[in-house]
């Protein structure tokens, strides 16, 4: 860490490197911090970005030459100092040099990360949006790597030849996208030591003043604790997938919902022009949590979606129902969707609940992630069967718009009073339930 303060950063010897039980390595305070005090601030100057790398005096020119990514770029870099740090090739033996390779013996060797969780793990997620993000980010990744061997690693053998170490290159490339800062686009030098939890405030940003990023004490701390940093507002299925772990009860899950029109449909040009005019496109992802299960912004694409050509004439803004017969059809449709989703999970919900407390990480991670997610498209079932019941008169079935729900269950609706008067006898045992 005292090669840090060599370059302008400050609080270095605010922490320390230690093990702890749960999360394992991870940074302790090395003396107690108020809320909001500065911790440590490390300039942006060594920091690793694609910039550094485009600069660097001997692989920049290299990737000046390319068309990479700044992803591509940083992992290049990243590539070029592991195989220093082994030995192969030579340091200019400047400090900087020096800094870069003892950050990059403090990376670890091994993530949870999915991309890299073995299919023993990922299973427990088989079904989740999360499996199939990092089905098809391995693939990316893979692709990405292709290209990097066959422009730069082939081409520049004397820097990169892979003979030089036994570690698996597609590895290397995927542990380097790792702990980047995504908001700063740049890898932070020991940013990646410190944990995450959601009960500290956001605690690090950039001060434009210093051009430095910082980190501050998002509570209070005492010496020897654990010093944690906000990873902000992530759903689980994002965090395993950029920082390697998830959170037992993560308030910010979601389920993104995907909705598209087909240009082929009827009626197809009118139904974008009145998406557009609710502030959606032909083709949305929608986030579901446990707080709102049922977005308004469902029903509104679907009300679009599903109207025939008498119908297109009566929205405006497809915030309440159009007619019985769109409403009735856009709830079964969504009420059958999501039973597909649900079915395609490899484990339910109840065998997870069953099993998460016997599973250790990343299989626990993997667990959680499909667990959340779970959780929520179940009350979005449990909210749209409700709809569509609600749209259906409970003792005569009568199918219209201007039901009333039950005042004090809100579960079932009556087409009349005489209707719910009828019907308290049977309704009134599950009502006060």
């Amino acid at each position: 860490m005292d090669l840090l303060g060599k370059f302008g950063a400050r609080g270095t010897e605010n922490v320390c490197i230690c093990d702890f039980k749960d999360t394992g390595r991870g940074l302790a305070a090395a003396k107690e911090f108020k809320l909001h005090q500065e911790i440590l601030s490390i300039p942006t100057r060594i920091c690793w970005s694609s910039q550094t790398a485009n600069n660097h005096s001997v692989i920049g020119p290299i990737l000046k030459s390319l068309d990479l990514s700044k992803d591509d770029s940083l992992a290049i870099m990243l590539m070029y100092y592991k195989i220093m740090s082994l030995g192969f090739i030579n340091s200019d033996g400047t400090e900087l040099d020096e800094l870069r390779l003892f950050h990059m013996s403090m990376i670890p060797t091994t993530y949870a990360n999915s991309i890299l969780l073995e299919p023993a793990d990922m299973q427990y997620c088989e079904g989740s949006s999360l499996f199939a993000a990092t089905q098809i980010l391995k693939q990316q990744v893979q692709d990405d790597f292709q290209y990097i061997c066959n422009n730069v690693i082939k081409v520049y053998p004397q820097l990169f030849n892979p003979q030089h170490f036994s570690l698996d290159l597609v590895d290397i490339v995927n542990l380097v996208y790792l702990g980047i800062v995504h908001y700063l686009e740049c890898m932070v030098p020991f940013m990646d030591l410190f944990n995450g939890a959601v009960e500290v405030e956001q605690c690090h940003l950039y001060n434009l003043q210093t051009d430095a990023i910082q980190v501050i004490a998002g509570k209070e701390y005492k010496k020897g604790q654990q010093v944690f940093i906000n990873y902000g507002k992530i759903a689980n299925n994002r965090l395993l997938r950029l920082y390697g772990f998830a959170l037992d009860s993560n308030p910010n899950d979601e389920y993104e919902l995907v909705l598209s029109t087909n240009i082929g449909s009827p009626n197809f040009v009118e139904k974008v022009m009145l998406l557009k005019q609710n502030n959606l496109d032909s083709t949305v992802n929608i986030p579901m949590t446990i707080q709102d299960p049922l977005p308004t912004a469902i029903l509104q694409y679907l009300r679009i979606q599903r109207a025939s050509e008498e119908e297109l004439e009566m929205i405006e803004t497809a915030m309440k129902p159009v007619t019985i017969r769109n409403e009735l059809e856009i709830t079964n449709a969504l009420i059958e969707a999501l039973l597909l989703v649900l079915a395609g999970y490899r484990y339910k919900s109840g065998e997870l609940e069953n099993l998460i407390h016997t599973l250790k990480a990343p299989a626990r991670y993997a667990a959680i992630v499909s667990l959340g997610e779970q959780r929520i498209l179940l009350k979005s079932l449990q909210q749209a069967q409700i709809h569509y019941n609600c749209l259906n008169c409970q003792l005569c079935n009568t199918k219209q718009l201007g039901n009333k729900k039950c005042g004090k269950c809100l579960l079932v609706a009556y087409c009349s009073r005489e209707c719910q008067v009828a019907d308290w006898k049977t309704h009134k045992v599950k009502c006060k339930q």
